[in-house]
This record gives C-alpha cells, sequence and structure tokens, in this order.
C-alpha cells in the first residue's frame, strides 16, 4: 500500500496564494490553536481580538473526512460524516503528529482509537481511511488551510504570518510536523508559544496585575500545567504536562463502560466492529459534553450492534455520579501533575496569586473540583475557557508584528 505523499493527492495540495500587498500596513500575525478536538485562528485588529468564524462557530472541529472522490471534507460536516462512516473519517489527528508507530505512547492511543494505524517508509504513524494510509501532517494541513481560507476572507486579507501553540511535552518532532502541516496550508510560522502560556496572557487577571499565576490546560489531547509570571514581560518558571491524557480518554472512559455493559448482557465486544466502537466514542464524546451542564443525559444509537439474531440499540441514561466513577482517575493524574509541578518549583498553591483552569475538558465540574481539591485552594474557569489559548496566540502575534514595525 503506497504512502500518500501531499504532491500525490491533488485534493488540497495546490500552491497557496501569493500574498497581497498591504501598501505598507502593519503585517497581520494570525494566533493559530491547532488541537486534538477542535482548532482556531483568532487576530488582533483594531486593537480587538476577532476569532475567526465557520458556520457561526468560532472553532471548528479538527476532523477529515476522505469522501469515495472529490476534495477532503473539513470541520463540522466532516464530523457528522463520522458517525455513519468512522473508517473513513480523521479524529484527533494531534496527538499522532510527529509519532514513529513504535514510539512511547501509541500503544495506548491504539487502545481506544477508531483507527487503524500503520508505518510509513520513515516509520511514522500512519491512518488509515477507507483502506488507504495518510499522513497526519497531510490532514493537519487540511484542517489548517480550511481555517486560513475563512481566515483571509473574514479578517479582509491574505493571512500568512502565524504564531502557533504546542503542548508543553511536545517533542521536536512534533513541532516540525506541525510547521510542515502550517506551510502546506500557506502559512509562514513566526514563533511556536506554549499553550498553558499563551493562555495565562490572555485569561489571567492576575498575571496582569504582576502576579504568580498557575495555568492549566486541559485540551483534548493533553493536559498542560505552567507557572507563569510577569516579571522582564512575561515568562513561564516552569511546565509540566501529560501528553496523553486529555478530553478524548474521558470519551473513551465512558465508552469502555458502556461497552462493558454490553458484553455483560449480550457477549458482543464492540471493540472488534470498528463502525459500532466508531459510533460509540462519537455519541459518548456528546454525552460528556451534555453532562458539563446537566445531571444527566441521554445515550441513544440505534441499530447499535447484532445479538440474539436481530439490530440492538443502545438505549440508556447516564447520570453524572456514573460518569464521574469513570472519570475520577483522569481528573486526579491532571491534578497530580499540578502539585508535581509546584513541588519542583518549591511552591505552594497559596504562593499563587491564581489558579487559572483553561480548555474544553476544563468544562468538566469534576475536573475543576479535583483541582482545587489537590491543590487546596479555589481554581477560575474563564467563560471564554475554549478560546484562551489561541487568544494568547494572537497576543503575541500584535506584539510580534508591531516589533517589526517599529
Amino acid at each position: 500500500m503506497p504512502y500518500r505523499r501531499p504532491a500525490e493527492t491533488g485534493r488540497w495540495a495546490a500552491e497557496p496564494p501569493a500574498p497581497r500587498d498591504r501598501g505598507g500596513a502593519d503585517e497581520l500575525l494570525i494566533g493559530v490553536d491547532f488541537g486534538t478536538t477542535h482548532s482556531s485562528i483568532a487576530a488582533c485588529v483594531d486593537g480587538k481580538l476577532r476569532a475567526v468564524h465557520d458556520g457561526g462557530e468560532a472553532r471548528v472541529p479538527t476532523v477529515a473526512y476522505v469522501p469515495r472522490a472529490g476534495a477532503l471534507d473539513i470541520g463540522r460536516t466532516a464530523l457528522h460524516r463520522a458517525v455513519a462512516e468512522p473508517q473513513a473519517t480523521a479524529l484527533g489527528i494531534k496527538r499522532l503528529l510527529g509519532r514513529p508507530l513504535d514510539g512511547p505512547g501509541v500503544a495506548a492511543l491504539r487502545a481506544g482509537s477508531i483507527h487503524r494505524l500503520v508505518a510509513g517508509p520513515d516509520g511514522s504513524a500512519l491512518v488509515v481511511l477507507r483502506g488507504e494510509p495518510w499522513s497526519p501532517v497531510q490532514l493537519a494541513a487540511a484542517v489548517l488551510r480550511h481555517l486560513v481560507e475563512r481566515a483571509s476572507a473574514q479578517l479582509g486579507d491574505h493571512v500568512r504570518g502565524a504564531v502557533l501553540t504546542a503542548p508543553v511535552t511536545a517533542p521536536r518532532s512534533y513541532h516540525a510536523a506541525l510547521m510542515r502541516a502550517a506551510e502546506l496550508a500557506g502559512l509562514e510560522v513566526r514563533r511556536f508559544v506554549a499553550e498553558p502560556v499563551a493562555a495565562a496572557i490572555a485569561t489571567s487577571r492576575g498575571l496582569r496585575a504582576g502576579g504568580l499565576v498557575m495555568i492549566c490546560d486541559f485540551g483534548g489531547g493533553t493536559f498542560d500545567a505552567a507557572v507563569v509570571e510577569a516579571r522582564d514581560g512575561i515568562r513561564a518558571s516552569g511546565c509540566d504536562g501529560d501528553d496523553l491524557l486529555g478530553g478524548d480518554d474521558f470519551d473513551v472512559a465512558l465508552a469502555e463502560g458502556v461497552a462493558g455493559a454490553v458484553y455483560r448482557r449480550h457477549r458482543v465486544d464492540l471493540h472488534r466492529d470498528v463502525t459500532a466502537w466508531g459510533r460509540l466514542r462519537l455519541h459518548c464524546e456528546q454525552v460528556k459534553r451534555q453532562l458539563s451542564a446537566a445531571a444527566e443525559a441521554h445515550l441513544l444509537i440505534r441499530d447499535a450492534y447484532a445479538a440474539d439474531g436481530r439490530h440492538q440499540d443502545v438505549d440508556v441514561w447516564i447520570d453524572r455520579p456514573w460518569a464521574e466513577g469513570r472519570w475520577a482517575a483522569l481528573a486526579a493524574r491532571a491534578a497530580a501533575v499540578a502539585r508535581r509541578l509546584l513541588d519542583r518549583l518549591g511552591l505552594e498553591a497559596r504562593d499563587l496569586d491564581e489558579v487559572v483552569l483553561v480548555g474544553g475538558t476544563g468544562r468538566i465540574p469534576l475536573v475543576g473540583r479535583v483541582l482545587g481539591e489537590h491543590l487546596g485552594r479555589d481554581v477560575t474557569v474563564p467563560a471564554d475557557v475554549d478560546l484562551g489559548v489561541v487568544h494568547g496566540a494572537a497576543m503575541v502575534g500584535t506584539q510580534l508584528a508591531a516589533r517589526v514595525a517599529a
């Protein structure tokens, strides 16, 4: 099975258009948050932060669907297709960027994944979609290209220069892979900034007051913690993280619980059917989101599996206590990372002016509660919990552009 190189696809790998002449105006540098479940772009325009919208939303699902013919489908419509055709839909691309198939952590990722992974010529992990291997770099580039096109249309100029964010634990191979994806999408990467540091710049009142703050960024694929201070500019005193801990793992934990109940009742293993497992994973992600605001959520999957000679539905109500029982160990892992960072820096939680929790997984009430209990203090969850990282990256871009113009 040949390795599909970007130049061979002919679907989205066209040369990016030449930048327009800005007529001597200050350069517009965008902030880019390439996430495991959602990605976003923002920029400071006329002194105001503007997030790029797609279909009315400020974030785009990091999802790519491979049709039988034609161009890749990206974002929300691709996510809708994933329910019916998970074997043709790439999810969680970020977690595979820069990782060799036999590298640390990949075995754990494969256990809960809906995808089959194979090795590329260089040993990198490739995703098999509709029976064909795809590079995570290609798929990431397709998502970024989708965002860049919308950014150019909404910001009134062709977007090129960008500040990208990355997890604090990301190896150089991840940075190189994301940079390559950005280049394929037509972006010129000017700087990488750690995701929790970017979030601190945008969200922390304590930091703006010159204090010492801890930012915990809990996204779809990683948990990062950073202690940041405003001294000679904004800098991180220390960072720590877990690159195998994110919202995706909460989805898997729910799915495992439901799959276990199905197996006990009918002796049917949903893991063995990629479509059944993929549908269950996606529906559990929706249940997770609902439980962030509600006490219970309805999980209904029609014709989820076959047993006793007929198709069976998964039709259950899941309450928050049941879900939290399956999430408790994950939340405790995140809190342990934050505690470990403070210990390494010789700090106590009382030494901090603020602890801020950002990232989509931070919406789960259990996460903030467990983090606060482990640290022994209140945790702030901003209203724009999902956009703190990209807003911070946009602010860094504005600072860089101003220095160039000065």
